[in-house]
């Protein structure tokens, strides 16, 4: 069985990106309207005026919405970054038949998953616990790193058909 190319790899993340966008948009604009909403409210409850009120009730909901909207797609990235860590394919993988294994084809470990997902993603896992710990130098590295991953991807045009982040976990995507 022979490892899967680069434009099934590629269709299968343009997939992921398409869902977590949209999943995340949609979670995030309506959980964090509701919570802006409210919380625009009861500012202008504050103001003792029902029009301040229902003032602050939209612009709260409007902008609530927004935030709520950047932090769904962060979300739904995690929640895919965890999900591929932990079953081998997340949903742009799993629609087109394709799973990632060891490099020689069995199946692969979780840790070994996990891990593969810690490497692909080491840019975003830097930058969080950079904004997390306060070490502003883990996202400076992070960006190098991440530029390396994504040169890496590159790799999967040759031979073996391993991005970087394969070769360094000893993994490959396979058809199912």
């Amino acid at each position: 069985m022979e490892p899967v190319g680069f434009g099934k790899r590629f269709a299968a993340s343009l997939i992921d990106i398409v869902l977590i966008v949209i999943g995340g948009m949609i979670l995030g604009g309506v959980l964090g309207g509701m919570l802006g909403t409210a919380g625009g409210a009861v500012m202008g409850a504050a103001e003792e005026d029902p029009e301040m009120m229902a003032v602050g009730a939209g612009i709260g909901g409007v902008f609530g919405a927004i935030a709520g909207m950047g932090l769904g797609i962060g979300a739904a990235g995690i929640i895919f970054l965890i999900w591929e860590g932990l079953t081998g394919a997340a949903a742009g993988k799993l629609i087109l038949g394709i799973r990632i294994k060891n490099a020689d084809g069995s199946p692969a470990p979780v840790g070994q998953l996990i891990g593969r997902s810690a490497v692909k993603q080491i840019a975003s896992v830097l930058t969080l616990t950079a904004s997390v710990t306060g070490i502003s130098v883990l996202s400076t590295i992070g960006g190098f790193a991440g530029l390396i991953i994504l040169l890496g991807f590159f790799c999967v045009l040759g031979a073996n058909r391993q991005a970087l982040h394969d070769m360094i976990v000893k993994t490959a995507v396979y058809p199912k």
